[in-house]
């Protein structure tokens, strides 16, 4: 399989003008990798896509060769796919991309627009070459082209493409996108051309490009805009070079589906539309005399300057449509010299005859599905017809030939009524087709492609693909029983497990949810799935709040249960071995829930709350601590830690993170000892330590040659080996610009970018690549419906350049989903009976489990929100040695007659504050000296006695802790204690 192959070093973009952008960097953080970092470069390519955005036929074309091979190109967000199928049936695939900051390696010359009627508004007047600016080296950006990508101040990505089309000698292939100002991007397909850079781009059109289509002898190319944009231009192109020029234009303000060549004539057709542009080849000389005498002047003109800047007008005439004078036209495809053949929306099966050059419209057959692609296959002389249903229908064209009636001889009475058959089949429609000496190339509605043999000699084989948005991926373990690397799922509840080779191995529909209020008719969306490591059951997060725990192969006998209010956002699995796996949930209604997922069962521990919305939630295991991770639309980030009573467990809050924004996605960085890096909608990377709750550094999100930060949403972090050096990476998704980053860790520099999903990347993964340390491969999935496969390599360059048991069989309760979700709130007095681990001193824990958690605190006062200044609402802090009396007071609590925490007025009413970072880690250095730790023990203890004479009651386990501690103390400094 063939793929893009970039060049290396960073990419470049312009500046703008004034004082230079400062680079993206960490604050305070020098790399100890810094000579290294300097010459480090990473090499971004696509090696596959799964999944394609073709939507009508002309997003695709098919080209059968002499030698019995046969070339097809689609588009795939703003890739064209080009694939080549043997004589085997094996397809081999190359990815055509335009990079926003590359320019071409060859001019192109468009003419310019002539003052005569019909001509291209002033607003045109934009030569191609315009676009990238032919005055820069290779790489190197453009003005012009800059300013095409910023609109309102904003970098925006690249433009989908919507049609294209290859040339009949197979050497070129013409691409044109959609939106303001497009493109018409020319690609050599010569084996040794690069995949990234356009030969020629032509940028005349101002809003969309609707169709696009070479000349038999591939000297010409038409282009038709949208209907906003209404004009069709005649490029003259040169097949060895790929110079292209303006030859003619003219206004087409009908809306067009499909354009072809009927010899040197373009028929254009559409929405009640029928029309055959004609051309001369010859340019008009200045006139002369003699006719003859014309005629060597116009060849020495000709030969002796360069062409005129006039271009001609590309003629035009309307066909007559007759009976079918209401009829959308949805393709043409080339008979002959003289004839061609349009299906209609309403099954009509047209020929156009313009062999005496009154371009006649004849119906020859009626078909009972809407048809929406056509091809004709001049090996067997057979026209193939695809459209609603999945229907394809095989014509001879003598059979089609004899039965052609005149349009305009039939009466309304005599036509055959319209019955729509085939449209009412739930199969997905036949959008575009291509055939060749025996293969049959189709692709649905739902974007797949299928390869059948028509004679029968091999088996029909499809590439699989996504026909709605792509939700999330997951990465499965190894070895798994779906014999996958990854799978992906949809809102629609399709599941579709991949290799790392973009091969989809199964297709797997859950069950979705009886239709309720509020809800779309076509049931509940999917939002989140968890997996088991063996990838035999799965848990599937919906949109109303059920969470379902199913088997793969038992889908009827599932668990169903009602977890929470609200959408459920993140679904996060920790695998045990003992005791079985924990499994945690989070929604928008604030909560998360805690389940044992073991022996196919699922039972409730725990239900956690916090003030905001929850958007992720994750387990992270640091050495023998196990915490729970979640992040919250409240700008917050909770780190709980697990703790033990007999064979209960529970995470009792440790600490909040606040940051300054919300955050968008969350990685632990490996290996690191619990280090946390959050992207967040200030556009920057934080990077936090879990245990400690402090705040290191930040990364703005930008690029290294501009002042514009972009939002990361979603974000993975992964080493790379580079010559025997570990070198972190963080891999991330934006969503301005549509774009996949590889940043430096260490120096936080843009190393590479690179584009292919034009709408949001909805999350970014790494496949684990065992086999091989120096590549790192990607998986980014879009909202486009497509399936990228990145591969990173790295290298250095020199300076130059509840219970519910599974198995019980019972059907699934529908009725559950009105049932009140589950709750299982732990009290404090039931929180304090739990034991954490033991912390070394080179993992530190704060943990006070005297205070009440955020689910008590906000049961207590009958609310989701917990008070202002409530340890629900405010993290612990570390305390020092050196904490005066008014500290040490704070955290002391009684209890009231009422059996609820309270403080003591005495705390209420010290407001002294905590010291500063510095003084805390003095006296935790001086501490760890020994020079005045018995000054510091001896200041608390002080504290401490007043404090409890002021304290009414002291908690039980208190006064034994305390005794122990001291005993401990008394042992350890060799003093005689008589206790």
């Amino acid at each position: 399989m063939a793929s893009s192959s970039p060049g290396w070093g960073q990419p470049s973009g312009r500046a703008r003008t004034g004082a230079p952008p400062p680079r993206s960097s960490f604050k305070t953080h020098t790399s100890p990798l810094k000579p290294l970092q300097d010459s480090l470069r990473v090499q971004m390519s696509l090696i596959s896509v799964n999944g394609n955005t073709t939507s009508s036929t002309s997003g695709f074309d098919y080209q059968a060769r002499s030698d019995g091979t046969s070339s097809f190109a689609l588009c795939a967000g703003s890739v064209a796919v080009v694939g080549t199928l043997d004589q085997q049936g094996n397809v081999s695939r190359r990815y055509f991309r335009a990079h926003p900051n590359l320019a071409p390696s060859k001019k192109s010359s468009s003419l310019g627009i002539a003052p005569a009627l019909p001509r291209t508004p002033e607003s045109r007047r934009r030569a191609a070459h315009s676009v990238y600016d032919d005055g820069h080296a290779f790489g190197s950006p453009s003005s012009e082209q800059g300013e095409t990508l910023k609109k309102g101040g904003i970098r925006l990505g690249p433009s989908a493409f919507t049609s294209l089309t290859l040339s009949k000698d197979g050497r070129l292939l013409a691409a044109g996108e959609t939106g303001h100002n497009p493109k018409i991007l020319i690609f050599s397909l010569s084996e040794d051309s690069p995949t990234k850079t356009p030969l020629v781009a032509l940028s005349e059109h101002t809003i969309g490009i609707r169709c696009l289509a070479f000349s038999d002898d591939s000297r010409w190319l038409c282009s038709v805009g949208d209907i906003h944009d209404g004009y069709i231009f005649l490029w003259s192109i040169n097949p060895r070079t790929g110079h292209a020029r303006l030859h003619s234009s003219n206004k087409c303000t009908s809306h067009v589906n499909d354009v072809a060549w009927m010899g040197l004539s373009a028929i254009s057709v559409g929405i009640r539309h029928v029309k055959v542009w004609r051309f001369d080849t010859e340019r008009p000389g200045s006139p002369s005399k003699s006719p003859l005498k014309s005629v060597f002047k116009i060849d020495a003109a000709n030969s002796a300057r360069p062409p005129s800047p006039v271009p001609k007008t590309f003629p035009g005439k309307n066909s007559l449509l007759g009976i079918l004078i209401d009829a959308t036209f949805n393709c043409v495809a080339s008979l002959s010299l003289t004839k061609a053949v349009l299906g209609s929306d309403k099954g009509d099966v047209c020929v156009l005859d313009d062999s005496d050059g009154l371009q006649t419209l004849f119906l020859a057959s009626h078909l009972d599905f809407s048809i929406l692609s056509v091809n004709f296959n001049f090996e067997e002389n057979v026209i193939y017809l695809g459209g609603g249903g999945g229907s394809v229908k095989p014509l001879r064209y003598g059979e089609l030939h004899d039965s052609m009636v005149l349009s305009t001889s039939i009466r309304p009475c005599d036509r055959q009524p319209w019955s729509g058959n085939g449209t009412a089949s739930d199969k997905p429609s036949i959008i575009a087709l291509g055939s060749s000496l025996d293969r049959l190339l189709t692709i649905g509605s739902d974007h797949v492609i299928t390869i059948q043999d028509t004679a029968g000699r091999r088996n029909s084989f499809t590439l699989d693909a996504h026909d709605s948005p792509v939700q999330s991926i997951e990465i499965l373990q190894q070895p798994n029983l779906q014999q996958s690397d990854f799978f992906t799922w949809t809102t629609t509840c399709v599941l579709k497990f991949w290799t790392i080779d973009g091969v989809c191995t199964k297709t797997m529909v859950v069950p979705s949810e009886s239709p309720q209020q509020g809800y779309n008719q076509a049931g509940d969306e999917l939002k989140a799935v968890g997996v088991s490591q063996d990838a035999n059951i799965f848990l599937l997060g919906y949109q109303s709040g059920m969470l379902r725990l199913m088997q793969d192969t038992e889908q009827e006998g599932a668990t169903l249960v009602r977890a929470h209010n609200g959408e459920i956002t993140s679904i996060a699995v920790y695998y045990r071995e003992s005791s079985g796996s924990l499994v945690a949930s989070c929604s928008r209604d604030r909560t998360i829930q805690l389940f044992r997922w073991g022996s196919n069962q699922l039972s409730l521990l725990q239900t956690m709350v916090q003030a905001g919305a929850i958007s992720e939630v994750r387990f992270f295991e640091n050495g023998a601590t196990s915490m729970l991770l979640s992040s919250s639309s409240d700008r917050t980030i909770t780190v709980r830690v697990q703790a033990t009573m007999g064979d209960s467990i529970a995470y009792l809050q440790t600490k909040i993170i606040t940051l300054r924004a919300s955050p968008l996605s969350m990685a632990v960085i490996p290996r690191s000892n619990g280090t946390l890096i959050v992207s967040a909608m200030d556009r920057q990377i934080h990077e936090y330590g879990l245990t400690s709750g402090l705040h290191k550094r930040s990364m703005r999100i930008a690029d290294n040659d501009s002042n514009e930060v972009f939002n990361m949403s979603s974000l993975s972090v992964h080493d790379i080996n580079v010559y025997g050096k570990k070198i972190m990476l963080v891999v991330g998704t934006t969503t301005t610009d549509k774009s996949v980053r590889v940043y430096d860790y260490e120096s936080s520099t843009l190393l590479e970018k690179q584009y292919g999903h034009t709408e949001g990347i909805s999350k970014i993964a790494a496949i684990d690549n065992t086999w091989d340390e120096k590549t790192l491969r990607m998986v980014t999935t879009g909202l486009d419906g497509t399936i990228m496969i990145w591969q990173i390599l790295a290298g250095l360059i020199t300076h130059e350049s509840s219970s519910f048991d599974l198995d019980n069989g019972t059907p699934v309760d529908h009725s559950q989903i009105s049932r009140r979700p589950l709750r299982r709130m732990l009290s404090e007095s039931t929180l304090s009976s739990f034991q954490t681990p033991q912390h070394t001193s080179s993992n530190p824990l704060a943990i006070y489990p005297r205070h009440p958690s955020p689910s008590a605190s906000c049961v207590r006062n009958g609310s989701l929100r917990p008070r202002f200044g409530s340890p629900a609402a405010k993290a612990m802090p570390i305390m020092a040695p050196s904490t005066t009396q008014a500290t040490v007071c704070r955290y002391i609590q009684h209890d009231s007659a009422d059996g609820s925490a309270s403080r003591h007025p005495l705390t209420c009413r010290s407001r002294e504050t905590l010291m500063d970072t510095r003084e805390r880690t003095k006296s935790m250095d001086n501490l760890r000296s020994g020079g005045l730790s018995s000054e510091f023990v001896c200041k608390t203890l002080r504290a401490y006695r007043e404090c409890l004479s002021a304290s009414s009651r002291i908690r039980n386990s208190e006064p034994y802790e305390l005794i122990n501690e001291l005993r401990l103390t008394i042992e350890a400094v060799n003093m005689d204690g008589g206790y």
